[in-house]
């Protein structure tokens, strides 16, 4: 099922481990696993972000996550 923004905390927080698809906000789409998460209090921006298999994504820049069954 695909989820589209606002992400719910408890949502993001599930990510973790699993393989995601995630669409951006510019239609751009990349298929990565969810190595962690970075909480909002704990970013100086004051948003969550995913540190997915190559690079870190912050909540502004996700238009849809989904995950894949594997």
């Amino acid at each position: 099922m695909e989820h589209h923004k606002p992400f719910e905390l408890n949502y993001i927080e599930t990510l973790i481990g699993k393989k995601v698809l995630i669409t951006f906000s510019d239609g751009e789409k990349v298929e990565s696993n969810v190595k962690e998460m970075t909480l909002p209090w704990n970013n100086p921006d004051d948003k969550w972000s995913l540190m997915l298999d190559e690079f870190e994504v912050d909540e502004d820049e996700i238009a849809t996550i989904q995950i894949i069954n594997t």
